[in-house]
């Protein structure tokens, strides 16, 4: 019994924890527009990598200097994508952060918080059934 109280109280403690996951804000004008970022930790430098594999460094995508025919202004977030922008994602999305996590939000369907919550509900029963059958034995 004493151990099951103790696992109780650790499950509570790590279902409040509040995680955070932000991204760097000047990647947001590259990676809302679909496009991928590489990182040169060595020189302490990021590109903007466009689908035809050309590349600018993220600052001069950010200011015009290059790449200013990929600054594409009709453009969404496909889903699990991050978005900063809260009215870029693509049709029937919306931006989303899990509850207790601070950070960058991601384009998920409209009804995927409920997912979310339903699987911390169960997961909860599933630990509590646990602990109350190993406590029969």
């Amino acid at each position: 019994m004493k151990y099951s109280f103790i696992l109780f109280i650790l499950v509570l403690i790590l279902a409040t924890v509040s995680v955070s996951a932000s991204m760097d804000p000047r990647y947001k004008d590259c990676m809302q527009r679909g496009y991928q970022i590489e990182n040169n930790f060595d020189q302490g430098v990021s590109y903007c990598v466009f689908d035809n594999g050309s590349k600018c460094l993220i600052d001069e995508f950010n200011y015009g200097e290059c790449g200013s025919e990929f600054m594409i202004e009709d453009y969404c977030v496909a889903e699990g994508d991050s978005v900063w922008d809260k009215d870029k994602c693509c049709p029937g999305l919306k931006p989303y952060i899990p509850n207790n996590m601070v950070g960058q939000q991601s384009c998920q369907p409209k009804n995927s918080q409920y997912f979310y919550w339903i699987f911390g509900v169960i997961v909860l029963v599933i630990v509590f059934a646990f602990l109350h059958i190993r406590r029969k034995h």
